[in-house]
């Protein structure tokens, strides 16, 4: 066969690879090849298909790549033959890296290299610089004055989004073609330019619009929202021009606007032969969208099967599942051939079948799922799926499974925040600090802090916070309301209002739950005044509407207070009506006070909003026997059961020798039954028993919080928190109250044997004494207004004291700074625990006589002269009592801090911490930073908490002032 023939063959005829095959072999077989080497190979290079890519395009691409290799010398030619090659197959690195080659050559570029290198440049990402060296190339060999090459040169600044760049180019030519307008048209669009892009459209001869240049129109306006135009342009848009692009926009442009009739009437219009898969799938998703069920069903089974693809299945069963029909998806799914359905069309189906509760099928469903197919959103849907279905323990067990490199945030949080619905806070703890930095953001912290809040660690939560750097994220709503509703429900009243002043100084605008957060803490602390002005605020200030959570809220801080009056006007006041959380409230003020009447109207309208609710009718019993009405509480009593009231049952769990049981109130049937009550009971005593003891302690003599705090202080330091200071001498042992320290001065020990002698009648020798003051310094700081810290139980109490340790081991209060750092860092205490613990000064008092040596007129020089001259007027009789901090002395707070700074510490060892440079930057920090001070005072409370006896017999006593060997 003669060359010529060969030549013609692939010009003409070989539209295929492997008939470009058939040719390369004949030229072999006969001869030809190697007489005409490069022109023959130069031919088979240039008959590349281009046709749309087929399933073994890598091959033939391999192929061609060779052929090119095989050429001695490339051409200019060929150069171009293989870019166009690289490009067309979306190689356009290589396309690239083929141009550099070729000018390295020193081969000139012609307008077809150009034309195929800008496309190439085009599918690049951020190839601004790119482009503009392109553009600096093309001038250079004077191709700019081409329409071919400056169209693509438009194209590639469109692409690239350099706008600038693309607006020079077509702004400056004369060139203009239809493909330079309909990327400039585009480009614009997707720059956000849409007066820009719609004028540029209307500018262009008509006669040079085509479909694209329509399409384009049409797509841009309706994501930029403007329906009414892109409706109005499809009208006046040729028929002729319409193509199935056309009215895919249109259809799925209308179903984004929710004009599903329109959308529908156009379907109707629409050719037969021009619906494609994407028509179908957009009626069919769009149809489910606004619940036309029986439509999207219509539609699906009139689509012509041939058209139906994996995304017409997938749209279908998800829409099957939102709407509830559960067995129909799961057959559509099962019609599905295993070769048809891809990951989206399991995680469909397993997300469908968990919030449908057929957790059983949706763990089988992803047992069969192929491993190949599972990604990280199959992983997630099945941990998620799980946890809300309890199934704690199958979720972290496939989260274990998960190959690390799935893991993302939305699996980390999803874990995190079901463990600790799950009660599972220590193990979430954990999970968090596993937590890669760069996945944790936003909803990660939240979920921690909401969790640790929930879980009893508002420590931990609160530290959590404020350490929380802004590089890591932005404190958004969110994640401040969760950190104010923990401080809220944990009874920090005061710290809730100081982070919300600083939530609002951050910038953060509240929301209702926000607001809420704020009244339940000024609720929980008693803070009316404050609580009322939020709720003024709220609406005011902040433009956050008021609802019924709000009103109940403030109605139940003012009942509680006996402003029932008050509480009952703001129930007037609600524009919405009172609903049961409003009138339960107010019924609830009326139990505590006493108030027979409003109680009657509280309990009227709930028993009509809820005549089964059992609650209602004892609590108006309870107010009928407080005052003595026993007629109205047999009827009440009577109606109650009548109406066949019932009071739900709380769910609740608890721990027994590391398991978690789950229980119910008034359970009886639990296998740990009785364990589970003995802890409970115990419980609930103990903390009811403490709390209330050290309340009514305080409520009597304010002092008591500041004593009660001293006896804490006064027996760890001596052999650790072990309560022997509370022992009373004996005839063979002097204990600690006669030491120096405490003689005469340590108050509080009768509070001690009242919660002892209480826990002794519950539960014999299970709570110790030193536990007992650990706790009692804890409520006395919290009832001061100062923060909470959560108390380790278990301490052992000395059966034996020692007056000579207390008199060398108890800070004096006229040491100095050295003497109380010595003494501090023989138990294991720092600088800033030293500091922070001194913090405790700034409530209670002292008597004249310990401070004399200040008052003298060789005063030191670190004493304020008008504090000093006050003082001296104070204690002109040495048994006078001062406070401790001047300022404000019943309020746990940080001014004693800003007393020191100001030469005002009442004691030599007060104004002693600020003698050292690192002392005094501490101190100044907590002056400046009421929270930093508290989180550091909590945290040192329970480091010295902590302190275990050094040796010695122990025991947990029955009397606090003696030993158990006394009274055997």
């Amino acid at each position: 066969m003669p060359i010529s023939n060969l030549k013609f063959a692939l010009k003409h005829y070989c539209k295929t690879t492997a008939q470009i095959h058939q040719i390369h072999a004949q030229a072999i077989t006969s001869g030809l090849f190697s007489l005409y080497t490069s022109s023959l190979l130069s031919h088979i290079l240039h008959s590349f298909p281009f046709s749309p890519p087929q399933q073994n395009a890598n091959d033939s691409f391999i192929y061609f790549t060779k052929i090119f290799n095989l050429i001695p010398n490339p051409s200019i030619f060929n150069y171009n033959d293989i870019i166009r090659a690289h490009t067309f197959l979306r190689s356009p690195h290589t396309a690239l890296i083929l141009f550099l080659e070729m000018r390295r050559r020193q081969i000139e570029p012609n307008s077809y290299t150009f034309t195929f290198v800008l496309k190439a440049c085009g599918l690049l990402q951020n190839s601004n610089s790119l482009a503009r060296v392109l553009h600096a190339q093309v001038t250079k060999f004077g191709f700019l004055d081409n329409a071919y090459v400056h169209s693509a040169l438009s194209c590639t600044y469109c692409r690239s989004g350099d706008m600038d760049g693309a607006k020079g180019v077509f702004e400056e030519s004369s060139l203009r073609n239809v493909v330079s307008y309909n990327a400039m048209i585009d480009g614009l669009f997707k720059g956000g330019e849409i007066d820009r892009a719609r004028e540029l459209f209307h500018e262009m001869p008509s006669s040079l619009r085509d479909v694209f240049s329509y399409n384009v129109m049409l797509d841009g306006l309706f994501k930029a929202g403007e329906d009414d135009h892109a409706r109005e342009l499809f009208d006046k848009m040729p028929s002729s021009l319409r193509n199935v692009v056309s009215y895919n926009a249109m259809i799925d442009g209308l179903l984004k606007a929710g004009e599903i009739a329109r959308a529908r009437d156009l379907f109707n219009e629409m050719p037969n032969s021009l619906r494609d898969v994407v028509t179908y799938n957009a009626m069919i998703d769009g149809l489910f969208k606004v619940g036309e069920i029986d439509r999207a069903r219509e539609l699906f089974d009139v689509m012509p099967s041939s058209l139906r693809d994996v995304m017409s299945y997938n749209a279908m069963i998800d829409g099957l599942f939102k709407t509830g029909e559960i067995a129909r998806a799961r057959e559509l799914f099962n019609e599905m051939s295993r070769s048809l359905r891809n990951v989206v069309s399991y995680n469909v189906m397993l997300d469908g079948l968990f919030k449908a509760g057929e957790d059983d099928h949706a763990r089988e469903l992803f047992d069969k799922m192929p491993s190949s197919l599972r990604d990280v959103v199959s992983y997630n849907v099945m941990i998620d799926g799980l946890l809300k279905a309890g199934e704690v323990a199958h979720a972290t067990d496939l989260f274990n499974e998960m190959p690390n490199s799935l893991r993302d945030v939305v699996t980390y949080n999803a874990m995190i925040d079901g463990l600790f619905k799950a009660a599972e806070a220590d193990r979430a703890r954990e999970l968090f600090d596993e937590m890669p930095c760069s996945l944790r953001n936003v909803t990660s912290y939240t979920s921690m802090i909401d969790g640790l809040c929930k879980a009893g660690g508002i420590d931990h939560a609160r530290e959590l916070f404020d350490e929380l750097p802004s590089s890591y994220c932005e404190k958004n709503v969110a994640l401040w309301t969760a950190m104010l509703m923990g401080l809220a429900v944990h009874g920090h009243g005061g710290s809730v209002l100081r982070y919300f002043s600083r939530m609002l100084e951050d910038g953060v605008k509240p929301n209702g739950m926000t607001i809420l957060a704020v009244l339940m803490g000024c609720n929980h602390s008693g803070l009316i005044y404050d609580a009322n002005r939020i709720f003024v605020e709220m609406e005011n200030v902040y433009g956050v509407p008021r609802e019924a959570q709000h009103y109940g809220c403030m109605v139940d801080i003012l009942a509680r207070a006996g402003l029932i009056k008050e509480a009952r006007a703001m129930i007037e006041a609600m524009s919405i009506g009172g609903n049961e959380v409003v009138w339960g409230a107010l019924l609830g003020g009326c139990k505590k006070h006493g108030v027979v009447e409003e109680a009657e109207e509280a309990a009227e309208h709930l028993m009509r909003m809820e005549p089964e609710e059992g609650a209602t009718y004892l609590s108006l019993a309870h107010i009928y026997a407080n005052s003595e009405r026993w007629d109205d509480v047999v009827n009440v009593r009577r109606l109650k059961d009548s109406r066949r009231s019932k009071q739900f049952r709380g769910c609740s769990w608890i721990v027994l020798d590391g398991i978690k049981h789950e229980f119910f109130a008034g359970d009886r049937s639990h296998p740990c039954m009785k364990e589970i009550y003995l802890v409970l009971n115990a419980a609930l005593k103990q903390s009811q028993s403490l709390f209330s003891w050290v309340e009514k302690a305080v409520s009597d003599d304010p002092r008591m919080a500041a004593s009660l705090l001293r006896l804490h202080f006064h027996d760890c330091f001596v052999n650790g928190c072990d309560a022997s200071v509370l022992l009373d001498d004996t005839a063979t042992m002097v204990g600690e109250k006669s030491a120096a320290p405490n003689a005469n001065s340590l108050r509080g020990f009768e509070v001690i044997d009242a919660i002892k002698a209480e826990l002794e009648y519950f539960c014999p020798q299970t709570v110790s004494c030193a536990d007992i003051l650990a706790i009692a310094a804890r409520d006395s700081v919290v009832l001061s207004g100062g923060p909470g810290w959560e108390v380790e139980m278990g301490r052992k109490d000395s059966m034996i004291a020692n007056k000579t340790a207390a008199n060398n081991n108890i800070p004096a209060p006229n040491s100095d700074l050295p003497t109380l750092l010595s003494k501090f860092e023989n138990v294991g205490l720092s600088l800033r625990d030293l500091l922070a613990l001194s913090g405790a000064h700034t409530v209670g008092k002292a008597r004249c006589s310990t401070f004399a040596a200040r008052l003298s007129a060789a005063a030191p020089a670190d004493v304020n002269p008008q504090f000093l001259q006050s003082l001296q007027q104070l204690c002109a009789v040495n048994t006078t009592l001062a406070d401790l901090d001047h300022a404000t002395p019943a309020a746990f707070d940080n001014r004693y801090f800003v007393n020191i700074l100001s030469g005002e510490g009442l004691l030599a060892s007060d104004q002693a911490l600020v003698a050292g440079d690192d002392g005094r930057r501490i101190v100044e920090s907590y002056a400046g930073d009421v929270d930093l001070f508290f989180r550091d005072f909590a945290k040192s409370m329970a480091a010295m908490g902590s302190l275990r006896p050094n040796g010695g017999p122990t025991e947990i006593r029955t009397n606090c002032r003696a030993s158990n060997q006394i009274f055997a």
